[in-house]
């Protein structure tokens, strides 16, 4: 018998996520022991690390309600147990995640496909994760993409952001990304980045940003990597750098149709593994929230995991 949890995080799209919960709540008739209520990705370790030791050998249904940090969280606290399912429910400001594994947004359809897995009337379906070493010591796994340079810096901007929450009661809260670049180009420096891709060593001058992605979206809607396919056991890795910073402003304004990979300007690569070493200090993201710094004396290391999830085929 597989046992359904639900993790709700109160917090999402400043609390958007709760009016979400409720009408799939109404959908599914969800007994109170099964939800869990969190504000933040770190407090998912404890929910999902009880539920394993309540009864290791069962069948865990794992479904979260939030945005990308949710979901996020809960994979990495997932990832590699074979008697896991994952399910989600969108209900953040970006919501990347959903587009690019095609995760229904409505609640009637999204508990449909709950009842499906619940009743074990489903076909697996098997992704992959990049999983992540930052300055030898933080250590995880993303889902959507990973990045270094000025994407990280908008995402710890909009972190930060009161603007963003202002947003979200209008439901335009994807619009932070877009206000954040208009104003970070004008001051962000571009370094030099060296990277080892697949074992070769190359140098990116003046360098904007290297993303690494295991799906095509990012950052509320962009395209960043058009040719993602999060299960083929590799990442897509772009690189944006040798360009002016009113050039930048094209390159994002083409990112959403993914047409920015035309410019000379952008280069993309597909990965099992790469290293990313810096001579300055340099901002890094994972699935949308700001984990630190990459050191000038350090180095990130990513590789692709594949297969270590898995969901319930949407088609």
């Amino acid at each position: 018998m597989m046992r359904t949890i639900y993790i709700v995080n109160i917090n999402a799209k400043d609390s958007y996520s709760i009016q979400v919960w409720k009408r799939l709540q109404r959908q599914l008739l969800v007994p109170r022991e099964d939800v869990f209520y969190t504000r933040s990705a770190e407090e998912v370790k404890d929910i999902v690390q009880a539920a394993f030791d309540k009864d290791p050998a069962q069948k865990l249904f794992v479904v979260g309600v939030g945005g990308d940090g949710t979901i996020s969280g809960i994979i990495n606290h997932c990832a590699g147990y074979e008697n896991v399912t994952i399910g989600y429910f969108p209900a953040g400001s970006g919501n990347d995640f959903a587009k690019g594994y095609l995760w229904p947004v409505k609640p009637e359809l999204g508990a449909d496909v709950i009842r499906r897995i619940q009743q074990e009337q489903h076909k697996d379906r098997f992704y992959d994760t990049g999983y992540y070493v930052l300055n030898g010591y933080r250590k995880g796994y993303f889902v959507n993409s990973m990045g270094a340079g000025f994407d990280a810096k908008i995402a710890e901007k909009a972190g930060k952001s009161s603007i963003k929450k202002w947003l979200n009661k209008l439901s335009m809260g994807k619009l932070i990304y877009a206000l954040l670049v208009l104003s970070e180009a004008m001051t962000y420096k571009p370094i030099c980045i060296e990277a080892v891709i697949n074992g070769e060593k190359k140098t990116f001058n003046g360098t904007w940003f290297i993303t690494i992605s295991n799906q095509p979206f990012y950052g509320g809607g962009m395209k960043i990597s058009p040719s993602a396919d999060p299960s083929d056991g590799l990442l897509d890795l772009t690189v944006v750098h040798s360009l002016s910073r009113w050039k930048l402003l094209l390159v994002f304004l083409s990112v959403f149709s993914g047409k920015h990979t035309l410019f000379k300007e952008v280069e993309t690569y597909k990965v099992k593994e790469v290293y990313i070493i810096t001579h300055a200090p340099v901002p890094v993201q994972a699935d949308g929230e700001y984990i630190g710094i990459l050191k000038d004396t350090g180095k990130l290391h990513i590789e692709v995991q594949h297969h270590n999830w898995k969901t319930a085929e949407m088609s």
